[in-house]
């Protein structure tokens, strides 16, 4: 017979002190936010600023990509391009049952052969990400 009292005994505790922990850890976070009020206050004002900044960056990089095609508009910046399938899974489903696929679908088998030949249900739709190199210091 397992003997369960030790092991439940020990998971209680265990909960209790990390309970404790995460408390006296949230009340440090307190003071130091009461303490460092100003500090804490110009990070969220820059990280705000940077995600402005930085949405508008990547629209500008979208834009010129829609107008111009070019996918290198600057060192620091790209356009990555991706593609993704859209279709209705009842039909995919139907579709894979009667090419005796599955009896699920297999989403990612299914999407590799409608790639390769696709039904008339499933439409190729491009996507393009902006990106901005981690570290622009060095192209200002």
């Amino acid at each position: 017979m397992i003997d369960f009292e030790n092991q439940v005994h020990e998971v209680a505790v265990l909960r209790q002190w990390t309970a404790e922990a995460v408390n006296d850890v949230k009340a440090l976070e307190a003071e130091l936010r009461e303490k460092y009020s100003g500090v804490y206050a110009k990070r969220d004002q820059w990280q705000a600023r940077l995600t402005e900044e930085e949405t508008r960056l990547r629209s500008m990089i979208a834009d010129n990509y829609d107008a111009t095609g070019d996918k290198l508009p600057h060192h620091a910046l790209g356009v990555r391009e991706t593609t993704k399938l859209t279709y209705d899974d009842k039909l995919a489903l139907a579709w894979a049952k009667e090419h005796d696929m599955a009896l699920a679908l297999d989403k990612k088998d299914f999407e590799r052969l409608a790639k390769a030949s696709p039904p008339n249900f499933v439409t190729e739709v491009v996507d393009i990400v902006a990106t901005i190199a981690t570290d622009v210091s060095k192209y200002v």
